[in-house]
């Protein structure tokens, strides 16, 4: 195993080529491809497993999401706290991911065939998976992606992601699948994670009026598990695209809106207006999820929010963003984060977010109908990063094949 060189996309923690990919972009993109960007795709060796807790997955394909396109753009800007974390040198693409084991160690439970998804700290290793000794309090709470010891890793033991032909990881990197899901609905139970845990963050109850932003992966996997989960809750969806509205009424959206309009979502409210474009709603919503993550639309949230109300920070930015944080102290509106996945409580039950996820989708609460817009083969990974970017049309997911091509 060791000589072999795989396909796996990945982005290097290099200033100087980042800083030469950015400012380069709008006029030469290819750039980050070439030997002084970023990118590469063919850096990858395979190694043997490190020890009994190791696994070597096979991937069968993975979804681009867009903190994928973020990290390929280099679109994290040093001041955010993320980027005061230690790394590894290089940041392998795609966690959305559905594989087949190749080689397990002893001490994993897992076999050979078996298919699996990735359960991994976002960008960095957890206590379980560098085995140095005790966990930290959210470890052991069962919530690996808030992992305080991220400076435990010794060496970079894994390799590859869901944009490789394989990956190397820690058993408690992985999760085993139920068999009778299919790829597409096992690759989709991490992105319908965040829809799951970031509905239990902030659940509406009956009669109480939610809002989505945003009609993406995200805004429609919560509009979905909102309508599962609190059935007589009233849910308003904002969509850009005709496809993403026409989806979120198919998943029980109660009203979809084309436009961050305030002046149309806050009715039947009361709205004031001020000086300079400012305004203030009276009795807004109960929950709002903001899964863009913009500085407008984080100010619109809160602005929408009625007073004590929560407000849920779903859309990733890699960078600081400008919002009117003034609702959270005048109407003490919550503002909540959510990443991933973890331990949830949910009603009176216990549980991984990818068990409630698999649940619902054996039992079929949950759908995946329509999320998956356009397939290419691993090869073509350039192409398939132009379409999701290419988000004239509403594009949802699109999907790299790694057994095409």
């Amino acid at each position: 195993m060791g000589d072999d060189v795989m396909r796996s996309v990945h982005v290097a923690r290099s200033i100087p080529r980042i800083a030469l990919s950015r400012a380069t972009r709008p006029w030469l993109p290819s750039v980050a491809y070439g030997r002084l960007g970023p990118v590469g795709d063919r850096a990858a060796d395979d190694r043997d497993l490190p020890g009994p807790g190791w696994v070597l997955v096979r991937n069968l394909q993975s979804g681009i999401c867009a903190s994928d396109l973020a990290v390929l753009r280099a679109e994290v800007d040093p001041r955010v706290t993320i980027a005061a974390l230690p790394g590894r040198d290089r940041t392998y693409l795609g966690h959305e991911v559905v594989g087949e084991v190749l080689a397990a160690g002893a001490g994993t439970g897992l076999e050979p065939g078996e298919r699996v998804v990735l359960d991994t700290r976002f960008q960095g290793p957890t206590c379980r998976s560098t085995e140095t000794g005790s966990l930290c309090r959210a470890c052991a709470a069962g919530n690996p992606m808030l992992c305080e010891n991220p400076d435990r890793f010794p060496a970079e033991l894994g390799v590859g992601g869901g944009w490789s032909e394989r990956i190397l990881c820690h058993a408690s990197e992985v999760y085993r699948v139920p068999p009778e899901l299919d790829d597409d609905q096992a690759m989709l139970v991490e992105p319908f994670s965040l829809g799951m845990r970031a509905a239990l963050k902030a659940l509406p109850g009956p009669g109480e009026r939610c809002l989505v932003v945003g009609g993406g992966m995200a805004g429609l996997s919560i509009v979905q598990t909102v309508r599962l989960l609190s059935p007589d809750a009233h849910i308003t969806v904002v969509a850009r695209h005709p496809a993403q509205a026409a989806l979120a009424e198919g998943l029980g959206a109660d009203r979809v809106e084309r436009r961050l309009d305030p002046a149309r979502l806050a009715e039947p409210s009361r709205m004031f207006r001020g000086p300079l474009g400012s305004y203030f709603v009276m009795g807004g919503f109960d929950v709002v999820f903001d899964c863009v993550g913009s500085g407008p639309t984080l100010t619109t949230s809160l602005r929408l929010a009625r007073a004590s109300a929560t407000v849920v920070l779903v859309g990733i930015r890699f960078a600081p963003v400008k919002a009117d944080l003034s609702p959270v102290w005048h109407q003490e509106v919550r503002l909540a984060g959510v990443l991933a996945h973890g331990w949830e409580r949910a009603g009176e039950e216990d549980a991984h977010t990818y068990d409630l996820v698999c649940r619902h989708l054996v039992k079929g609460d949950l759908s995946t109908d329509g999320f998956i817009t356009d397939r290419f083969p691993l090869a073509e990974w350039r192409r398939a990063v132009a379409r999701a970017d290419a988000r004239a049309d509403g594009v949802i997911r699109v999907v790299l094949d790694t057994t095409r091509g």
